[in-house]
């Protein structure tokens, strides 16, 4: 049997072994073996390898042509791209993380890199593109070890970072040290400082100092799209002109950014207040009677801190709820709308299109469909 190789990191987290997942189902349902190795393997013969796939690193670009079969890379650290490619739209994903911080009403945005890799600095670019188009200020970091996890190194940056602030790390591992450093120099998280990563690796997601926001790549949608490009490319097929972008899910939202960026304590807690309750349909009247608080007054407090009105909030966390679910699940309208405290459809696709300028059916189109198809 013909074997096709999946190149793989030694340790992979759950966003590759996601991807790999799905391209072994793929493989062994077309017939082949899956082969999944670090290396390209000494101890299978080149002459049963009808093809490889995976993270194609440069230093395999000679050995790879010389084994004269088709060769699909999945890795966008370091350019440029040699063989036909299969790639998140890592500037859409620097877009979203900025975008969901914006939309938290942060001014000021930071992006943390990884080094010089290639998917960095285009994450970097689609944070910076964002806070430009929103007319707010944009703080790149310069250090160029970004890994770690001791907090010495960042302590001097966070702590002269003006608070409220919103940081974009280039990968959840960065954006990991950078949460277990302003927990050690008793940083509040996200009242002080807001976190997003890129990537959605769970384990290191839900691990981190403080459960970490993430954009979650779409590695499904990747792994799929890889694997059916080999395949087409071992038929005889042409290789696409340019490399295949898979657009990512959205943000999947946890307690590193669950905040709006105001210093007020009670907005802070009346928005955590929404998130928990949204499915019962809550309302300004309800925050008012909640809290205790007038509802003129509850329109002031809103109107200084944030600059709009309590039913605004509300909707925005709604459209955030919305945007997970029609990125990340099969349910229709109508039930996702319940989700997010609409009881007609027809309200919350009309409040759905005032938030974002697009329909729910759109959206979800939008984020399930990749680009440059072959």
């Amino acid at each position: 049997m013909k074997t096709i190789v999946i190149l793989s990191p030694n340790n992979p987290g759950s966003y590759f072994r996601a991807i790999a997942t799905r391209m072994v189902r793929i493989i062994r349902e077309a017939g082949y073996r899956p082969f999944v190795s670090d290396i390209i393997p000494d101890d299978v013969s080149h002459h049963v390898i009808a093809g490889v796939l995976g993270l194609i690193h440069p230093k395999y670009e000679s050995v790879l042509r010389k084994m004269k079969c088709p060769v699909v890379n999945i890795s966008q650290a370091h350019g440029p791209l040699v063989f036909p490619s299969v790639l998140p739209d890592n500037i859409e994903a620097g877009r979203l993380a900025a975008e969901h911080l914006i939309e938290r009403c942060y001014t000021t945005l930071v992006y943390v890199p990884r080094g010089d890799l290639t998917y960095s600095v285009l994450r970097g670019e689609g944070v910076r593109t964002a806070a430009h188009e929103a007319g707010i200020r944009f703080e790149p970091w310069q250090q160029q070890e970004t890994g770690t996890s001791a907090p010495d190194p960042w302590e001097p940056f966070l702590n002269a970072l003006p608070k409220p602030a919103g940081l974009v790390a280039a990968d959840d591992t960065v954006a990991a040290a950078i949460l277990q450093a302003a927990s050690a120099i008793h940083i509040e998280i996200p009242d002080q400082l807001a976190v997003v990563g890129i990537t959605n690796d769970s384990f290191a997601c839900e691990t981190s100092a403080i459960p970490l926001s993430s954009v979650d790549l779409n590695p499904d949608d990747i792994g799929d799209r890889a694997a059916h490009l080999l395949l087409h490319l071992m038929s005889g097929g042409r290789p696409p002109k340019k490399p295949i972008l898979i657009p990512p899910l959205g943000v999947m939202v946890r307690a590193s950014s669950d905040a709006f960026a105001t210093s007020n304590p009670l907005i802070t807690s009346m928005v955590r207040h929404v998130r928990q309750h949204l499915t019962e349909g809550v309302r300004v009247d309800d925050l008012a009677h909640t809290f205790k608080i007038s509802h003129s007054h509850l329109r002031r407090v809103f109107n200084q801190s944030l600059g709009f009105p309590p039913a605004i909030l509300i909707q925005h966390v709604a459209v955030e709820r919305a945007k997970q679910l029609l990125s990340t699940s099969t349910l229709g309208n109508k039930e996702i709308a319940t989700q997010c405290g609409y009881e007609q459809v027809s309200h919350f696709g009309v409040m759905f299109r005032k938030l974002t300028g697009t329909t729910p059916a759109v959206y979800r189109n939008s984020r399930r469909s990749s680009v440059n198809h072959p």
